[in-house]
């Protein structure tokens, strides 16, 4: 623009990406050939304002610089270093940036021209409930819902169980249908959903705190107050099979809902449509280490202070291989296990079947480790350790709470 407080400077433009804002200028007329981005922000990690000197790159007609998606906003200046010349806005002072605000400004604009739903629907589906507009949801926050409540955030705390959050509605991730996080939200909402419509956004945030009808279908969803009754979510009973001890290696002939859970019953089931001609596909093989050979495995270790009850009591990983018990089983799961069933991979991937997760009437997707490995006797015992360790996080208590 030309102005008489300035030079000639070309408006900046600004891209909000997932971990960085990239601040681009075309440097028009010439203002030098060295710019750099002179930015300031509050640290809260230092608790006082700090400000950051970056040289700007040339790519093709632009120059530009990332600045880290972790700080929320941020004043800047382009310094030419070969000139001296500053661009700053007409009156002499830094620019201003929010991120968070240029992202809501055009998600729907984007999405449009991809063709990307406005309205991405996890779960469709009706019902009723009142309002809760709230940037960040946090556990407490939750505890304290005490009525069937569509909570409308950026972000959730994933652990729910509260059957009173009747709806989930996101106003920034765009969670995929196919994430694990996914999953567990259409389990335990009756609709779920993704919104980058701003108009229906400032709607829900007029009637914040109000009981509404809400009724959510593939790239629709409509809300209006009502005096309907509404009700807690009624979540599943979940059958969970009982199991026999076993302290065995098994392998895929062994693997039945007896001795293992679901997602490895899945993979001899695979291996078995692979074999009869049925599908066309790579199954890896695998083999499966019970509950009773995991605790002989840990238990080996005297110096591995293995409390089951509380992940948090366990040592740091820091095996030590003195106990011959321990080394010896380490040596019978690479020789009986790894080596007959000719996985010869240098690397392999230690994952769950708990049997109380991929049940018929329950999803426990994502709560539980997958730990890729070496086949040192170090890297498979840490990565064994990890994975079972994961039993006790938070996210696994509240699942099998539920």
């Amino acid at each position: 623009t030309n102005n008489f407080y300035g030079q000639n400077f070309k408006a900046r433009s600004y891209k909000v990406c997932p971990r960085f804002t990239v601040v681009q200028t075309d440097n028009k007329p010439n203002l030098g050939n060295e710019p750099n981005c002179v930015y300031s922000f509050y640290d809260p990690l230092l608790k006082c304002q700090d400000t950051i000197t970056k040289p700007m790159e040339k790519k093709g007609d632009l120059y530009s610089v990332n600045i880290r998606s972790s700080i929320p906003e941020f004043s800047y200046h382009i310094l030419y270093t070969d000139t001296g010349k500053v661009d700053c806005d007409k009156n002499k002072k830094d620019y201003f940036v929010k991120p968070k605000e240029i992202y809501e400004q055009f998600a729907s604009v984007f999405r449009k021209k991809y063709k990307q739903p406005l309205v991405h629907s996890i779960r469709s589906g009706k019902t009723v409930g009142k309002i809760l507009v709230q940037d960040n949801i946090k556990e407490q926050d939750i505890e304290n819902i005490k009525e069937p409540t569509i909570v409308v955030t950026e972000k959730f705390f994933a652990r729910q169980d509260n059957p009173n959050i009747v709806g989930i509605i996101f106003t920034k991730s765009d969670i995929g249908a196919l994430e694990h996080l996914a999953a567990r939200y259409r389990q335990g909402t009756d609709v779920c959903a993704t919104l980058f419509d701003s108009k229906k956004l400032d709607e829900m945030k007029r009637l914040n705190g109000k009981k509404v009808e809400m009724v959510l279908s593939d790239n629709d969803l409509s809300v209006v107050e009502t005096d309907k009754p509404s009700k807690p979510m009624i979540f599943n009973k979940v059958t969970i099979p009982d199991m026999k001890y076993s302290t065995e290696i098994l392998t895929s002939s062994d693997y039945n809902p007896d001795l293992v859970g679901a997602k490895a019953v899945n993979m001899a089931r695979l291996e078995y449509l692979r074999e009869q001609g049925i599908i066309d596909a790579k199954i890896p093989k695998s083999i499966v280490l019970p509950y009773g050979y995991i605790m002989e495995l840990m238990q080996g270790n005297p110096n591995n202070i293995f409390n089951e009850n509380s992940v948090y009591s366990l040592e740091p990983y820091n095996p030590i291989y003195d106990s011959l018990s321990m080394s010896q089983l380490i040596k019978n799961l690479k020789k009986n296990g790894i080596r007959e069933q000719a996985i010869n991979s240098d690397k392999i991937m230690v994952r769950s079947s708990f049997n109380g997760e991929d049940l018929a009437d329950y999803s426990a997707a994502g709560i539980y480790e997958s730990v890729s490995s070496d086949t040192t006797n170090e890297g498979l015992y840490n990565a064994i350790k990890e994975v079972t360790e994961s039993k006790w996080s938070p996210d696994a208590v509240v699942s099998r709470k539920i």
